[in-house]
């Protein structure tokens, strides 16, 4: 599976399917993340994750968190 490598900065991402993805590169700053799905995708991190608006309510895999206060 190729990664998007995507700039999505900004985009309203709400409910958006990123299972499976490889999400190496990916740009979420500022990107509404609410209800996006990113179960079982690959090269997500929790810098990514957290660039984003929203984030603590988009799904992940189970066992993927992230720490705000890092």
């Amino acid at each position: 599976m190729a990664s998007i490598n995507a700039d999505l900065s900004g985009a309203d991402l709400r409910g958006a399917m990123f299972h499976d993805a490889d999400l190496f590169g990916a740009n979420f700053e500022g990107a509404n993340l609410e209800g996006a799905d990113f179960t079982d995708a690959t090269n997500l991190t929790c810098e990514q994750l957290m660039a984003g608006l929203n984030w603590q309510q988009a799904r992940v895999t189970e066992g993927f968190t992230c720490d705000p206060a890092r």
